[in-house]
């Protein structure tokens, strides 16, 4: 069982430079988020931990910064079994630190690998809960919970969360993809007006990302059925 967490100042974190440093170095996972049921991450390597350690003045920090280095190791390995007891122990014994967010949101997408959705999606709002602050981290657990629901079949609440993923990013690209999945999914519900929305809304505000050519293949897809 969890123990009662110290919450961090949001803005403390924002004003972080080591854990902004992460967090742009996890960009590439939010852009093939989709991806992450098979495996495709490694973006996080060991070095990018290594910088935490150098930079942190926390001792608790520093401490569970190596862990931290063990379990993205086993991570980038895709060794999950052997990750999620380092990342749980993190963030059991070191919580309020920027490492245990970290660690959080690691231990969520590891779960998420494994297939275990509810260990998942509790991982990923605790993340938001406790430790969000950035946008870019928050974004990419935005969509993980997307994904979660959306394995689970609950395309609808799957859908407003890709909205709030989109949101929160500040990648255009990034933020395209996940209207794109929004708009997927409000499809899967019915709800094809909604959908056609947001593809015309990608159209209008993100021409000049890669997703544009989905979006018009979609919306010529649903017109021809209409």
């Amino acid at each position: 069982m969890l123990k009662p967490r110290k919450r961090i100042k949001r803005r403390e974190i924002k004003e972080d430079k080591f854990l902004t440093f992460v967090a742009r170095a996890t960009d590439f996972f939010t852009t093939y988020s989709r991806q992450i049921a098979m495996g495709i991450f490694g973006v996080l390597v060991v070095v990018v931990i290594s910088y935490m350690v150098v930079k942190s003045k926390k001792e608790a920090d520093v401490a569970a910064s190596g862990r931290l280095i063990r379990a993205v190791a086993e991570f980038n390995n895709q060794n999950y079994d052997r990750a999620v007891p380092i990342l749980q122990g993190i963030v059991e014994q070191f919580d309020g630190t920027r490492s245990a967010g970290i660690a959080a949101y690691y231990l969520a997408v590891s779960y998420y690998n494994q297939h275990n959705i509810e260990e998942a999606k509790k991982y990923f709002e605790l993340y938001l809960d406790e430790y969000g602050g950035d946008p870019m981290l928050e974004s990419a657990a935005y969509a993980g919970l997307a994904s979660c629901y959306s394995e689970t079949g609950d395309k609808k609440t799957a859908a407003e969360y890709y909205l709030k993923a989109a949101e929160k990013s500040p990648s255009a690209s990034t933020a395209a993809s996940y209207l794109f999945s929004a708009a997927q999914s409000f499809r899967e519900t019915g709800e094809i007006q909604t959908a056609q929305e947001i593809l015309n809304r990608i159209l209008r505000e993100y021409e000049n990302t890669p997703v544009k050519a989905d979006a018009q293949m979609v919306l010529a897809e649903i017109s021809n059925r209409a």
